[in-house]
């Protein structure tokens, strides 16, 4: 039996080399794991599971290529484990046909309990400025401060990537200019400042699924995004939670998140990612998973 998993995250370092983020051990592959210990190993050897290649390439003819053997490997497979409806959605119509695909999100769950204070204004995640729409963050940051509507001493913090990388990618970053970069962190380093800020600002120009932005909701924070095209797990909870915050006039977004925020958001957040919790997930894998496997 052929399992197809899609998408694979990738991320991409500044210099256009793609590099696995990592995300699999702490989710689908962690999942996996379970499914293997639930078959002996000349049962679990039968079955093949598949990551699609990252069709990404400046060449149009390997491209193409690329294209035609992932839409193959897709119709091919006895099984689809999409991490969202939409990524399901972009599957061709004849792999979603039957009881092919099951929506297997990635577990998200909170890094650890809430500060005191959150001390940061807001965060941002940018391993990839240019996809992750850090100029159109910056730029949103910097006309909010303009305004005089951010209070002093409030900054928006860059994670993700040095301030030497950014530098090589394009991104100025002045001392004055209210924005301090982070690094790239290791994860728990990372989510322990996600803890302490109040929003997660980000304007994607495309979202295969939005993990940190689930994490980012998982740990307490607002989630202030452009509406991106793509899978975009997280948009439609962003938005149910508070549609002023998903907009593409992300300095009003802000502003909104910053001079107005709802009471209730964090909470309601943590209720909107329940079906996202190791525990429905596990369900999910006991209850569907396990039978599709076995028949």
């Amino acid at each position: 039996m052929q399992i197809e998993a899609l998408p694979r995250i990738f991320d991409f370092q500044l210099d256009g080399r793609p590099a696995e983020r990592g995300f699999h051990d702490d989710g689908f592959l962690a999942v996996l794991q379970r499914i293997r210990d639930e078959f002996a190993e000349d049962e679990f050897a039968s079955r093949e599971i598949v990551f699609p290649e990252p069709v990404l390439t400046q060449d149009r003819t390997e491209l193409s290529a690329r294209l035609v053997r992932r839409l193959s490997r897709l119709r091919e497979a006895a099984l689809l484990l999409p991490w969202s409806p939409g990524a399901l959605q972009e599957a061709p119509v004849d792999a979603r046909r039957g009881n092919r695909a099951l929506v297997l999100p990635v577990p998200v769950e909170p890094s650890g309990p809430p500060p005191p204070a959150r001390d940061i204004a807001a965060i941002t995640y940018a391993a990839n400025p240019v996809k992750k729409g850090l100029d159109r963050v910056l730029s949103a940051w910097r006309r909010l401060r303009g305004e005089g509507r951010a209070r002093a001493g409030e900054q928006l913090l860059v994670a993700g990537a040095s301030a030497e990388q950014l530098e090589r990618a394009g991104f100025q970053l002045p001392d004055d200019d209210g924005v301090r970069v982070a690094g790239a962190l290791e994860p728990e380093h990372y989510r322990a400042l996600v803890r302490r800020a109040r929003l997660f600002v980000c304007a994607p120009r495309r979202e295969d699924y939005g993990l940190a932005q689930l994490e980012a909701l998982a740990d307490g924070c607002m989630l202030v995004t452009t509406p991106a095209p793509g899978p975009y797990a997280a948009l439609p909870i962003a938005r149910a939670l508070d549609p002023r915050l998903v907009s593409d006039d992300l300095e009003g977004a802000l502003r909104a998140a910053l001079d107005a925020p709802l009471p209730d958001y964090a909470p309601r957040a943590a209720a909107a990612l329940s079906p996202f919790s190791r525990e429905a997930v596990d369900r999910l894998v006991a209850g569907e998973l396990l039978a599709r496997l076995l028949a």
